[in-house]
């Protein structure tokens, strides 16, 4: 991402002509459109007046409910914005990181090392976690990435930080992977400071990655965020619960800390694993949790046997096994739409297609049957992004 991208794109959505826009901020037609197309560069000396400027320009007219989703191809990974001051800050934010970027790219050479970046205060941290993250998907989109991350999701300070982000990356062709190490026993005591929605989260990662999940002892304290070979974000808090952030991007540093990560991967226990992968492992874990496996080849039997036809003992035994000893089932409205009128959706599931619709009907209709006859099943539907049948032990 540069000057002339960003610019070029926020006066798009803004809908402002350059000369417009130029007078707006004070600046001659001319001057912008050498800005725009490369041919100059806005001086250090004029930088903060013109971010200033081109921000509160912008953010007045762009500003609407939920206006962030006019972003998505230009910042994929974004919050929703509370208010026109919120929207300013962002793109100010946004136009010293990129004029930041236009100077580098201007004395680059192969021993360069490029000064690592800082950032304080709960708001900064997040506007520039949100800038970085999406610069790097953009010039990234058509290579394989590989993120890491100790970033807690689900529980304490940083967990409230990835609450006001929205991902807006279209669902993934495959080309990332993510692996997220987490502490048990670190979230569990960070439950008290600040707790998310884990589903609606996990749900979120899956849209747009291959996630991991690892039972590590990493340090969840001071964690950090790194794609591959690019760039690495380390997080930390200050005594006052102040968070900060800092950017590296120096190739000694990136092979240190992906040495680090990768050894972490290794030694930790795997918590996730695709419907290829669950059978082997737990051939290969005879000893681990009994109730949790059957649980798991319930769910497992749904792709691995031929079409059956619906049958009471048939759904009465699948809900007795996933739901023993207090666990619940949630099912996504969209995954019994799908079941309905769309079972080539469904086929990895039930490997079955094109069902009758007569037949999914019975199938629908003896699960509505079960649950008017055990109302007090944990059985819940809810709205989820993603065809999802989730258990939670």
């Amino acid at each position: 991402m540069n000057t002339s991208t960003l610019l070029t794109s926020l006066l798009e959505i803004a809908g402002l002509t350059q000369k417009k826009f130029a007078e707006l901020v004070g600046m001659s037609p001319s001057t912008l459109s050498q800005i725009i197309s490369g041919n100059q560069h806005i001086r250090s000396d004029d930088s903060s007046n013109f971010c200033s400027k081109a921000a509160r320009v912008l953010a007045h007219r762009i500003y609407s409910h939920r206006c962030f989703i006019e972003f998505k191809d230009l910042f994929p990974v974004i919050i929703d914005f509370y208010s026109r001051h919120d929207l300013e800050q962002f793109l100010l934010h946004a136009f010293h990181y990129v004029i930041d970027n236009d100077r580098e790219a201007r004395e680059y050479s192969p021993a360069q090392r490029f000064e690592n970046k800082h950032y304080s205060g709960y708001m900064q941290v997040l506007y520039m976690y949100c800038i970085i993250f999406s610069d790097y998907l953009l010039r990234e989109e058509n290579s394989k990435m590989e993120f890491y991350s100790s970033l807690a999701l689900f529980f304490g300070p940083y967990a409230k930080l990835y609450d006001r982000i929205e991902t807006l990356l279209p669902p993934s062709p495959g080309n990332i992977t993510y692996y997220h190490l987490f502490n048990p026993e670190k979230s569990i005591r960070n439950a008290g400071i600040y707790s998310t929605d884990v589903l609606k989260k996990i749900h979120e990662l899956e849209l747009f990655s291959d996630v991991y999940y690892m039972e590590s002892d990493v340090d969840v304290d001071r964690p950090l965020f790194m794609l591959k070979d690019r760039y690495i974000l380390l997080f930390s808090q200050q005594i006052d619960g102040t968070l900060q952030m800092t950017l590296l991007r120096n190739p000694a540093d990136l092979a240190k800390f992906h040495d680090y990560m990768l050894e972490a991967r290794d030694q930790a226990n795997r918590r996730s694993f695709n419907q290829d992968e669950i059978e082997e492992f737990m051939l290969s874990h005879p000893d681990s949790d009994p109730d949790l496996n059957e649980k798991i080849m319930a769910i497992a039997r749904l792709s691995n046997t031929e079409y059956q036809t619906p049958t009471e003992e048939l759904v009465a035994d699948f809900f007795k096994t996933v739901l023993r000893n207090d666990a619940a089932l949630y099912l996504s409205a969209d995954l019994i739409s799908s079941f309905l009128y769309s079972t080539e959706a469904f086929g990895s599931y039930l490997n079955c297609f094109d069902l009758p619709l007569q037949v999914c009907t019975d199938y629908i209709n003896l699960v509505s049957d079960y649950l008017q006859k055990y109302r007090q099943a944990k059985v819940y539907l809810v709205n989820t992004p993603l065809d999802n049948l989730t258990v939670i032990c």
